[in-house]
């Protein structure tokens, strides 16, 4: 909340604005009641927006902080497939936003929830849409991630992304998910660092 700065008070015996104002104390009561209001409204200016979204949320994504680096290939668009997602909790929560988290050349172009099913999450690759095995026996059961609901029946989702890069050497931090459950605003942020450049091979140093 916004602080009120309060004005610096004068120790004056008995009351002073009457005598201040020429006796007229209607239109200090107007006055200190105008002044009243307009702290008031400030108040509820800096006060009254809506919580920010919580980061406990039901919503299972991430793991052990890791990293995770990909050859660039011929083209610029890549395929970020690596994370899985789950609804732990009994209500079906929505997806509100997908963004990347500190992102370097690399632009998000849209996000997909993709089924696991006993099958492992799709990769990451260097080529959009992805032609790995994994991918394209669920590809065409696709929907897109924002406006989505995952329910604790659908078991792990696989959170597949379409990334751009703009320079030989790209990357992000984290990937953002931003969800409703019920009126309630969450946010969870996967733990994988992701590198995209010309050579994922550490050069020697001598």
């Amino acid at each position: 909340m916004v602080p009120v700065r309060q004005g610096r008070s004068h120790d004056r015996s008995g009351p002073v604005w009457a005598n201040d104002c020429g006796g007229n104390m209607n239109a200090v009561r107007r006055i200190a009641l105008t002044l009243v209001a307009g702290l008031l409204t400030l108040a509820c200016v800096a006060g009254c927006s809506g919580p920010a979204p919580a980061a406990n949320g039901p919503l299972e994504i991430g793991g052990d902080p890791g990293r995770l680096c990909i050859p660039l290939g011929k083209g610029r668009d890549l395929t970020y497939g690596f994370d899985a997602i789950r609804n732990s909790g009994p209500v079906p929560l929505e997806v509100q936003t997908v963004s990347l988290v500190q992102p370097h050349d690399l632009r998000l172009v849209e996000a997909f929830l993709l089924p696991i099913e006993g099958r492992p999450a799709i990769g990451a690759t260097a080529v959009w849409p992805p032609t790995n095995a994994d991918a394209v026996a669920v590809w065409g059961r696709r929907a897109k991630a924002v406006g989505a609901q995952i329910s604790k029946a659908d078991g792990n989702v696989n959170l597949a992304l379409h990334l751009a890069a703009t320079s030989d050497e790209a990357s992000f931090e984290a990937v953002r998910v931003r969800y409703r459950v019920g009126n309630r605003e969450f946010v969870g942020r996967t733990s994988t660092r992701f590198r995209v450049k010309p050579s994922c091979i550490p050069s020697d140093r001598h």
